[in-house]
């Protein structure tokens, strides 16, 4: 094997090892696996309870006066938003 082969090869290898290693700043690759994990968790409780993700687009004032009603009641920005659609719908 040439010279410029074994180089190449190294070169590959170290490319490949690069790509796989994410950059584990401030403990922040530790706290990505966790959310994964946590995330898989929830949307397994979020399927037994029925419950499937439904994205829209609203201006942003009104995501914001969502988010401080939330906050005032105490509740989850996803529970106070079904109890508006449920209260809309005329349930």
């Amino acid at each position: 094997m040439k010279k410029t082969d074994l180089e190449k090869n190294k070169a590959l290898k170290l490319m490949g090892q690069l790509g796989k290693a994410a950059p584990n700043r401030f403990g922040a690759g530790a706290a990505t696996a966790a959310v994964s994990v946590d995330r898989r968790a929830q949307r397994k409780l979020d399927q037994e309870q029925g419950l499937i993700p439904f994205s829209v687009k609203i201006k942003q004032s009104l995501v914001e006066e969502i988010r401080a009603k939330a906050l005032a009641d105490d509740v989850s920005v996803n529970d106070l938003v079904a109890q508006l659609l449920e209260k809309g719908l005329g349930r």
